[in-house]
């Protein structure tokens, strides 16, 4: 085969050894932004509950009364984390619907339709650890946790990473409802 002076022409084996590079760090990339996406979308949804509590107590905590504690007067009250609300409805950062509920003396949130990982992150949040607590009771997915002084307490809060994950189902229909005074 006679070559030519100039000639450094790249063959097909190097084109497609580059194109394999480019292509592996390309779907690197690509998974690096999905995971931390992925770690934002965690850490939104723990701050969307500790946000929306914070902002519920401000707005009641003069009155000592939760009665009217509602999905309906949280966006009337324009007291919902603006990113949550479409609509008349509340919607937590994986799309499953939030509920409030408030009675006397307490109200309820409630996330529904949470990824297993989520469920998780949720139920080991690190809330107030003595009787000032204004966490009264935690439930995830029928399985209660209150803490040790609460009459009638089964599963004690601060709950355990293993009872956390027994009671998150695998899977993206997990329900967790956090009761406050």
């Amino acid at each position: 085969m006679k070559r030519y002076g100039g000639e450094n022409g790249a063959t097909m084996v190097e084109m497609i050894m580059v194109l394999g590079i480019i292509g592996s760090l390309g779907v690197s990339i690509a998974m690096l932004v999905n995971s931390m996406y992925d770690r934002y979308r965690v850490s939104r949804v723990g701050g969307q509950i500790e946000e929306l509590k914070k902002l519920i107590n401000n707005r009641y905590i003069a009155d000592g009364r939760y009665t009217n504690v509602s999905v309906e007067t949280v966006i009337d009250e324009e007291i919902a984390p603006k990113d949550m609300v479409n609509g008349n409805r509340l919607f937590h950062s994986y799309n499953g619907e939030v509920t409030v509920k408030g009675s006397n003396d307490s109200y309820e949130i409630t996330f529904s339709d949470l990824p297993q990982k989520v469920c998780v992150e949720l139920g080991i949040l690190d809330w107030t650890v003595d009787n000032s607590s204004d966490l009264v009771s935690l439930d995830i997915n029928g399985k209660i946790f209150k803490w040790p002084w609460v009459a009638g307490a089964g599963n004690k809060l601060p709950a355990q990473m293993g009872d956390v994950s027994a009671a998150c189902k695998s899977g993206d229909e997990n329900i967790i409802k956090w009761n406050f005074q």
